[in-house]
């Protein structure tokens, strides 16, 4: 729990509160147990009259009401702290998400499990286990001292036997903190299994597996149950073990000042009562800080999934300032390079050397399966390479700040996502100053967009996205070019931009990429023969190597594999 106690010591005001609030509330039990004492002494033995003691009944009310007033200040900071706590986990952890190179983020139903409910898991330690330590620490102590002022022998048994207190709940939380992380490495599966499902809902239905995923679903919600209820069965154990050990601490005091006071005189009854009304008291602190220990181990479990989301690796660590990006079109070489996907046993591509000069147009064909894409998001800085490197204008991809590199470049995917926002919104949000309308006209116009824009019902401030007007393959294509060019990019990667484009788009297509790799580099994932013409040198790969590099017309009278690729795709 070490994480989560320097979390807590950056709250240094609700501390003090915290541990004024202890003084006070050992002091009303200290006050408690006195007039209780002194009024069973007082009317029972010395039979004093109702008005003598009129004084001590309002003492002991004013005790209850602090007793009471101090429990409702513990929970209320509690729940403060855990409130301001949590708030700033979530903030490092959407930071360094933020901070963390690409290739570095984790799949989302995974981060969206540890940044909601793995969080939420850390709660109970700021709002029932911290403040219970710190009143357990106080209140103990000023028991203990205020009973080794009544009776030596009774303050030593309560202070030999309170350490078996801590060792059982050492013992027993060690299982709740793994029983716990086990918990939440269970939620987040589930929470993957879960958003997928939820993701490709649309797909189950039409392929009639909803019934049979709702079914898996089901079932991964009842592996989450059975590891809750083997929390919850050590969490028995451990209030067992507690009241086990306080009954038979009580049990000891109760002999020793019973035997005391009955056969050897030794004490009287008011020193032998209070020291016994004392002693329960001592014991449930105890016992109230163990049931707070559970809930602190719990979250500790819920911790280490956090730290480990936020402590990344030294190489991911960095902050990527070492080196700026020049204003200019770059270029790139991909030096020995092999990629692999964290799921596949083999390098999707193999030694990959390849060099793409500045401001010129690339096109990148091969078979279906040929590592295409995957060169893309390497060039991208999405996947990290597991051997070689890819510099960009002859710097490493992890020397530069990563922030900058991407304000300049614009990465076009098969499957564009497209947010729930306006049209504007959705092609404007990669620009970093607000574009004119004159700007954003003339963008529409290059991806043939002017016209459909035309015909939505509020134009450019139509909402698109989950819920709202539905879009074609091609329509989103075509936003996804125009939030590509508005931009300005001086790195276009183009993962084959014509799927879903009509003949007339295409054309267009074609003549804004020619523009383009005027002030640009491009890189075009291509499958149609218009994109590959124009381009300035074309790259095949086969098998995820590359197996060919040169204009159009020369591959088409040297490469054999080329011929036949255009060859049959003429062909259909």
């Amino acid at each position: 729990m070490k994480f989560l106690k320097e979390t807590a010591r950056q709250f240094r005001s609700i501390q003090l509160l915290l541990g004024l609030n202890t003084i006070v509330y050992a002091a009303a039990i200290v006050l408690q147990a006195y007039t209780v004492v002194r009024l069973v002494h007082d009317i029972f033995l010395q039979q004093v009259s109702f008005q003598a003691v009129q004084p001590f009944l309002i003492l002991l009310a004013f005790a209850l009401l602090v007793r009471i007033g101090s429990q409702y200040v513990k929970g209320s900071l509690g729940s403060l702290m855990a409130k301001q706590a949590k708030n700033s986990l979530r903030s490092e952890m959407l930071e360094k998400v933020r901070q963390t190179p690409l290739f570095y983020r984790q799949e989302t139903g995974s981060r969206l499990s540890t940044l909601l409910d793995a969080v939420d898991e850390t709660g109970p330690f700021f709002h029932r286990y911290y403040p219970q330590m710190i009143e357990t620490t106080g209140t103990a102590l000023l028991i203990l001292i205020v009973v080794f002022s009544q009776n030596v022998i009774s303050g030593l048994i309560l202070l030999i036997t309170a350490p078996f207190i801590p060792f059982a709940m050492a013992v027993i939380g060690s299982r709740t903190e793994k029983k716990s992380k086990e918990l939440v490495s269970e939620l987040q599966q589930f929470s993957n299994t879960f958003y997928d499902k939820v993701q490709g809902l649309l797909t189950l239905k039409l392929f009639q597996r909803a019934e049979r995923e709702t079914e898996n679903v089901g079932r991964a919600s009842e592996n989450f149950r059975d590891r809750t209820m083997q929390v919850l069965k050590v969490a028995f154990m451990n209030s067992f073990m507690l009241e086990l050990i306080s009954m038979i601490g009580i049990g000891l005091v109760a002999i020793e000042v019973g035997l005391r006071l009955a056969l050897f005189d030794q004490l009287t009854f008011f020193t032998a009562f209070f020291v016994l009304v004392l002693a329960p008291e001592f014991y449930t602190q105890f016992r109230q800080l163990g049931s707070a220990f559970h809930s602190g181990k719990g979250s500790a479990g819920a911790a280490e999934v956090i730290e480990d989301q936020l402590v990344q690796p030294d190489e991911s660590a960095k902050r990527y300032e070492s080196k700026s990006v020049p204003d200019q079109a770059p270029s790139l070489t991909f030096q020995s390079m092999h990629a692999a996907y964290p799921s596949a046993d083999t390098a999707v591509l193999k030694d990959i050397s390849l060099h793409v000069d500045a401001e010129k147009s690339v096109a990148v064909v091969g078979p279906s399966g040929s590592g295409k894409s995957t060169l893309l998001r390497a060039a991208a800085g999405i996947l990290k390479p597991s051997a070689g490197d890819v510099l960009y204008n002859g710097v490493q991809l992890n020397e530069i700040e990563e922030s900058e590199r991407l304000n300049q470049t614009a990465f076009v995917t098969q499957d564009p996502h497209i947010f729930r926002a306006s049209v504007k919104d959705n092609i404007c949000m990669g620009a970093e100053n607000n574009v004119s309308d004159a700007d954003f006209q003339a963008v529409l116009d290059q991806v043939r967009l002017t016209a459909w824009v035309e015909r939505l019902p509020q134009k450019e401030e139509t909402l698109l996205g989950e819920g709202e007007r539905g879009l074609s393959g091609g329509e989103k294509q075509r936003i996804a070019l125009a939030r590509a060019l508005v931009k300005k990019p001086k790195l276009v990667l183009l993962d084959e931009p014509g799927t879903g484009l009509d003949v007339v788009t295409e054309s267009a297509l074609k003549e804004t990429l020619q523009k383009l790799s005027a002030n640009a580099t491009v890189v075009t994932v291509a499958h149609r023969m218009t994109t590959v013409q124009t381009a300035d040198e074309v790259v095949l790969l086969e098998k995820g190597k590359t197996t060919a590099v040169g204009r159009h017309e020369q591959l088409m009278n040297e490469c054999e594999n080329y011929q036949q690729l255009f060859s049959t795709k003429e062909g259909r």
